[in-house]
């Protein structure tokens, strides 16, 4: 049998969970929640159910490996990532690489969702790493972009112009490879 103070601060997480996830994916002109599944019995047939839908056409359903494309999945776990950070106080979140594997549509969805939900007042700073990003992606103004490029190809800090590192602008930033040898590898730094 389960608690019923520890059940009902269950049911109050799990709701909070379900009011941003369905707002973030109401902000991608989709559908979305995530559900209690409770069990009279035990806590261990407790389940969490997210639920979605990409299209008008077709309603809510459990978010699987069979009904959802890759990209759909990748846009429905990195919302519900960004859902749960909502109920955590850090100074700062990162996002790596969660665009790989995506195709074009959804990984703009997804940059635009965490731009607009990073960008708001009193969220920690984020950190998105990523080897590539699409041309043309909306920037909030309180965002500074840094390109770091390591190779045999940069060029010095001399080369890149004054206003470009200006905040909100596009700051490139070149580190020069270094070989360093010790006697047991060789290594980039």
């Amino acid at each position: 049998m389960c608690s019923a103070t520890w059940l009902q601060s269950l049911r109050g997480m799990v709701e909070k969970i379900n009011s941003s996830f369905t707002r973030y994916m109401k902000d991608l002109n989709c559908e979305g929640e995530v559900v209690l599944g409770e069990s009279p019995d035990s806590f261990d047939d407790f389940t969490l159910q997210i639920n979605v839908s990409f299209r008008a056409e077709q309603g809510k359903q459990l978010l699987n490996q069979k009904v959802q494309s890759g990209g759909e999945k990748s846009v429905t776990t990195i919302l519900f990532l960004v859902a749960l950070q909502d109920l955590t106080v850090s100074p700062f979140r990162l996002v790596d690489e969660v665009n790989q594997g995506m195709d074009e549509v959804n990984e703009r969805m997804v940059f635009s969702q965490v731009v607009r939900c990073c960008s708001e007042p009193d969220k920690p700073q984020c950190f998105l790493i990523t080897p590539k990003l699409l041309p043309n992606l909306e920037y909030s103004p309180s965002m500074d972009i840094h390109c770091i490029f390591n190779g045999p190809y940069n060029v010095s800090s001399s080369e890149i112009p004054p206003d470009a590192t200006a905040p909100g602008t596009l700051a490139v930033k070149r580190r020069h490879s270094q070989v360093v040898a010790s006697p047991s590898k060789r290594f980039h730094t």
